[in-house]
Formats: C-alpha cells, structure tokens, sequence
C-alpha cells in the first residue's frame, strides 16, 4: 500500500494532465456536436407535436368518453352516495360535537401559540418591515415601464386575437345556440321528472308530519288546560261550570226582582187618581114584578178616551207574565 500510494503521488501531476486532457476532449466533442444534437433535438420535438396534433380528435373524444362514462357513475351512484355522504357527515358533526372540548382546547393552545409567535417576533417584523416595503415598492418601480409595455401588447394581441375570430365566433354561433336549444329540449323531460320527484318528497315528508304535529298540537293545548286549572284550582271542571251556571239563574232572578219592583212603581204611577165620568149612561129596568121591580144604572168610565177596564186588564196580564217568567228563570 505505501509502494502504490508513492507512486501514485509520484505520477499525480502526469494523472492530472491526462485528466484534464480527457475532460477537454469530451467537451471539444460536446460542442462540436452541439448543433447536430440541437437539431435533433428539435426534430424530436416537432415530431412529438405533430403526432399530438394528428391524434388530438381520438385523444379528445377519448377524453370526453373517460368524462361521460365518469359522469354516468356519479349520476347511477348519487343515490347511494348521498345517503352514505349523509350518514358520514353526521357521524363526523357526532364525533366534533362528542369530542369539541378537546378541539376547542387544542385550538385555544393554537390560537395562543400564534399569538405568542406573532408577539415575540414582532419587533423584528416591525424593524424589518419599512425595508421590506421599500424593497416592494422599488422593485415595482423600477419595472413599472416593462409592466406597463407588457400590459399594453398584451391588451393590443387580445384585441386583434378577438377582432380575428369575430368571423369564425359568428360563424359557429347558430351551431351553439342550436345545440344548447337541443340539450335544453333532451333535458326539460328530466327536469320534469326531477321537479315532481323533489314535490312528491316534500309532500311525503309533510304528511308524515301531520301526526306529529297532531300530537305537539295536543300536548301543547293540554298544556295549556293544565295550566289554567292548576292556576285556578280546578279539579273538577263540571262542577266549577255548574257552579256558575246556578250562580247566573240566582243573579237573572234577582235582575228580574229588582226589574219588577221598578216594574209595579211604574204601574202605580201609571194608574189615574183622576176620572173623567161619561154621563152619557145607560139606564135600564127591570120589571119582573112589582115587588121585585129594580132600576140598573151603568156609567162607564175612561182615561185618555179608553175604558178605564180595558186598561185595568191589559195591567194585569203584564204582571202576570213577568211574574210566570221570574218563577220559571229564578226556579231553574
């Protein structure tokens, strides 16, 4: 090892020599044959594009066939998906809620060690945040013309670009109104079917409510009955009602009594002290027999032009019905 190693550092600058000249070669050929390998390189390249370019209506119909068939999978597998998606969204929101202590916990420690990051280094920040606004705002500055050069060209080449394809986008407008009218008429059907699916699911779901809403309607109005007889003391409602139906027979009895008293002050006051006699008489005999022989006198008598009887009489029967009807009401 130690002969090797001697003459390997005896000969070291002859390896180095021959080194270098080995390297040179290599990149004397390299360049030399930099343009061969340019070129071929891009005919390597132009033969990769135009082979894209010959096959990109089979590459994008192959395209658009992988996205149908995908979009066909999704469409078959929604309705299993969404109640699957639903399951698990819920059992996720079941776990967050279970475990939100933990998580409001770990966030809380987050939130702190933000804020506590952010206080410590912020006089660096401070300190290094005019430089670092200075270098922004000079940067931009500088390349404010470049920016503004590029805009324009750019805004000039999307002009001319549109202004171009005026004519073709023209052209192909009939064919993409038409073709937009045909999807809409192929899909109008399934809109259709979708509308009356979502309405007959929402129907469903309303009358499977109703029983439900039945019974909260029932426990709400129980309540409430409940209430109002533990706030009054209600135990028996029959008797509480019969109670105040007695009440308002002895009340209408009693309005009644008091109606008649006013009744037969009236009826006092009504009657005359004053009469007028009509001696415009009736006299008759009577000549049985001379022992029994007799003289009738008959003098009516009137008030305001009526016979003072009739007047009498028509008192006498008011009385009597409010008398037979304060019985009867004062009696139920």
């Amino acid at each position: 090892m130690t002969s090797i190693a001697g003459a390997v550092v005896d000969n070291l600058p002859v390896i180095i020599d021959s080194a270098m000249q080995i390297v040179m070669t290599l990149l004397d050929s390299l360049i030399a044959a930099l343009p061969q390998i340019t070129e071929g390189a891009l005919h390597l390249v132009i033969a990769l594009v135009d082979g894209i370019i010959d096959n990109l209506p089979a590459l994008v119909e192959a395209a658009l066939m992988i996205i149908v068939t995908l979009a066909t999978g999704i469409g078959e597998a929604l309705p299993e998906l969404i109640p699957a998606i639903v399951e698990t969204l819920t059992l996720i929101v079941d776990v967050i809620i279970s475990n939100l202590d933990m998580i409001l916990g770990a966030a809380f420690k987050i939130i702190e060690g933000l804020a506590m990051g952010i206080l410590n280094a912020l006089p660096k920040l401070m300190e290094a945040l005019p430089t670092i606004i200075s270098s922004i705002i000079n940067f931009i500055a500088a390349s404010l013309p470049q920016i503004t050069e590029m805009v324009i060209k750019l805004i000039i080449q999307l002009a001319a670009g549109i202004i171009q394809a005026i004519p073709q986008l023209v052209a192909q407008l009939p064919q993409i109104v038409a073709a937009i009218v045909i999807g809409v008429g192929k899909a109008a059907y399934s809109i259709v079917e979708v509308g009356k699916n979502i309405v007959l699911g929402l129907w469903d779901g309303i009358a499977s409510m109703i029983s439900w809403l039945q019974r909260k309607v029932n426990d709400f109005v129980g309540g409430i009955v409940s209430s109002v007889k533990g706030g009054l003391g209600i135990r028996s409602p029959s008797k509480v009602f019969a109670g105040i139906g007695e009440n308002m027979g002895q009340g209408i009895g009693e309005g009644f009594s008091s109606a008649m008293r006013g009744v037969e002050k009236d009826m006092e006051g009504a009657i005359p002290t004053d009469f007028d006699l009509d001696l415009n008489s009736q006299v008759s005999t009577d000549t049985k027999g001379t022992e029994d022989a007799g003289l009738n006198v008959t003098i009516p008598l009137t008030i305001d032009g009526t016979v003072l009887t009739r007047i009498i009489a028509q008192l006498q029967w008011n009385q009597n019905t409010v008398t037979v009807r304060n019985l009867g009401v004062a009696g139920s």
